[in-house]
Order: C-alpha cells, then sequence, then structure tokens
C-alpha cells in the first residue's frame, strides 16, 4: 500500500491584514485490488479529521483510493505456498523429484548388493 498526503494548516500572522486560509487536506493512496475502497476512505477521513479538527467539517475531503496491485491468490502445497496457478506445476515437479530420489536409492541398494557379492565371493 502506498500513500500520499498533502495537509496544509492555517497559521496566524499577527502582522497579516487578511485572514489566513482554512486548512485543508487530500490524500491519494493506493491499494491492491482485493481491498475495499469506502473503508479506507472512511478511515482516512476519520483519521484526519481526529489530526487536524479545525478542517471544514461540512465539506468532503479530497481522498482518492486506487487498486494499483493485484493481490494473488495462494495455494497451499506441501510445505510451500505458491500462486494458485502454478500448484499443478509445483505438485508435478514434486512428484518427479520424489520418483527421482526413489530411482537412486534403488539404484544404489543394487549397487551395494552387487558389491557386497562381489566381495563374498572371493
Amino acid at each position: 500500500m502506498a500513500a500520499a498526503v498533502v495537509l496544509h494548516r492555517a497559521t496566524r500572522d499577527p502582522l497579516a491584514v487578511t485572514a489566513p486560509a482554512a486548512a485543508t487536506f487530500s490524500a491519494v493512496i493506493g491499494v491492491d485490488d482485493r481491498a475495499a475502497p469506502d473503508a479506507i476512505r472512511a478511515a482516512t477521513a476519520r483519521l484526519a479529521r481526529a489530526a487536524v479538527p479545525e478542517l471544514p467539517g461540512d465539506g468532503a475531503l479530497a481522498i482518492e483510493v486506487h487498486a494499483t496491485v493485484h493481490r494473488p491468490t495462494l495455494a497451499k502445497v506441501g510445505p510451500f505456498s505458491v500462486e494458485e496457478s502454478s500448484s499443478t506445476a509445483l505438485r508435478a515437479a514434486c512428484a518427479l523429484a520424489c520418483l527421482a530420489i526413489a530411482g537412486l536409492a534403488g539404484a544404489l541398494a543394487v549397487s551395494a548388493r552387487r558389491h557386497r557379492r562381489g566381495s563374498s565371493a572371493q
């Protein structure tokens, strides 16, 4: 999530002829595509009004909420968390790795058995 906030607070100048400008607030917030923009907008408005009580209460604050990031759907494959679209490929890779490990273990067992037979014949 990314946010940019511009806050202008009114300052009183005792020597100024004109009244100070009213406080203003604006925010641009970038969120992921599953966020609730209305809830974020309401929370931002509450926070702004709590932080700067002199904001005009009658007008709406300038708050823009945009979905800028796609949040992927994750799937759990064994001890791994992967994007759902690649879970089938990971399962296949894990199955191939298990087959390769079993094949290597079998080859070592046969080799050890042959080696034992050859050394006992001497």
